[in-house]
């Protein structure tokens, strides 16, 4: 067997690599077995578009259905070479099973990255682990990759059929793939049916294609080995991003460690309505509200708790308790901003620029942008900004002319 790094420097370098013959028979016959069983108990139907295929059935969300899936996303032959392309913290973005009938044409050209908007070429952000159940050929559809691709600064265009070859493989084999890389279900002319999972892993400060944390239930994540918790997003990235309440949520898993927590967010509100309700006096006599006289830098919760204001803590996590309910307070109006900020942010995501827009007489606006802009005709601001090169700045400046300039049909 090629060494984990190895095969990970040429998914970085080439695009892609096929790791033959990795995934044992019995799971290969045991993984086979339940999707077909699973495709009868759900009724699983043909795609809608040509995308998901007419003649193909997609089981979306594994793990939720049977423990066995739990096998795919850590598998040891696996993981370290997706790892390897990105690094440990990484995430289980989703987990497919995909049964492409005889008659299935090709797939449109796609690259797994192209929903994140960032400029091309990058390092890789997601890659993506294509267990062949079946045997992938050239007649059955094995999957269609385009080389070089995920160094391309772009993404395929629609009905784009550029130069490809076919991921042949036994099955057993599993495809791992760079997100860039143009790629696309080959069409099964064959008569036999092909019968894949498709692993899809990203970055750790990614947003997942599937929302894990909802689509799993708290006791099914917590049957599953530490390791998968982390891949769903129990945990942080760098030790920061995904945090709650400044706690790695790795340890909210377990229902007891979770009764805990909603405890200790039982008090925080509680004591939020008390500071709200309750008056202390000031040094010149005064009676104020408690909450307004605690954002003062330098009052403290223990100076009102000395007053009497009856703050519920808990005695072995007392000091926890106290500094997130000072927080609060401190930075209530900073905390209303940014709610106000966020709200009109999602406002803007929805605001319509109208399709013959003159960007070019929106002063503040370098030429760049512009003709990007021009380029692409970005038909609402949050489009805009999902714009490669389109900055915020750029975006706040168009939020304010957008609808200052007639149409030209008007």
């Amino acid at each position: 067997m090629i060494p984990a790094n190895e095969s990970a420097e040429r998914v970085v370098a080439d695009g892609w690599t096929v790791l033959r013959n990795v995934i044992e028979p019995e799971l290969v016959a045991a993984l086979l077995a339940r999707i077909d069983s699973l495709m009868l108990e759900l009724g699983i139907p043909y795609g809608s578009n040509a995308f998901l295929g007419q003649r193909t059935r997609r089981i979306f969300n594994l793990l939720s259905h049977d423990p066995l899936f739990a096998s795919v996303p850590l598998h040891a032959g696996v993981l370290p070479v997706v790892e390897g392309v990105l690094d440990r913290e990484l995430l289980l973005s989703s987990l497919t099973a995909i049964e492409m009938q005889p008659g299935q044409d090709g797939q449109p050209f796609h690259a797994d990255d192209g929903s994140y908007g960032l400029p091309k070429p990058h390092r890789p952000f997601n890659s993506t682990a294509i267990w062949a159940l079946t045997d992938f050929t050239l007649e059955n559809g094995a999957t269609r990759l385009v080389p070089g691709s995920h160094r391309s600064e772009r993404n395929p265009q629609r009905g784009e059929q550029p130069q490809s070859v076919a991921a042949e493989m036994p099955a057993g084999s599993v495809l791992v793939y760079h997100g860039s890389l143009w790629h696309a279900g080959g069409a099964n002319r064959s008569a036999a049916r092909r019968v894949a999972i498709v692993c899809n892993y990203c970055a750790g400060f990614l947003r997942q294609e599937e929302c894990q944390l909802l689509a799993l239930s708290r006791e099914q994540v917590a049957r599953f080995p530490p390791r998968l918790h982390s891949l769903i997003g129990y945990g942080t990235y760098r030790g920061l991003l995904g945090h709650v309440d400044q706690r790695n949520p790795a340890g909210l898993v377990d229902p007891e460690r979770w009764d805990v927590f909603e405890r200790r967010r039982s008090r925080f509100d509680r004591n939020q309505r008390t500071l709200a309700q309750a008056l202390v006096r000031t040094a010149e006599g005064d009676r104020v509200p408690a909450e307004q006289w605690l954002r003062r830098p330098e009052i403290h919760l223990p100076d009102l708790i000395a007053q009497g204001v009856p703050i519920q803590l808990d005695p072995a996590r007392a000091a926890v308790d106290i500094a997130s309910v000072e927080t609060a307070a401190k930075y209530a109006g900073y905390l209303r901003r940014e709610e106000s900020e966020i709200e009109r942010a999602r406002r803007d995501e929805r605001r319509r620029i109208p399709r013959e827009f003159p960007f070019e007489r929106v002063p503040g606006l370098s030429k760049e942008i512009v003709q990007r802009l021009q380029q692409i005709r970005p038909d609402t601001l949050g489009h805009a900004l999902r714009i490669p090169g389109v900055t915020p700045g750029a975006v706040a400046v168009l939020s304010a002319y957008v609808g200052r300039f007639p149409s030209p049909t008007s």
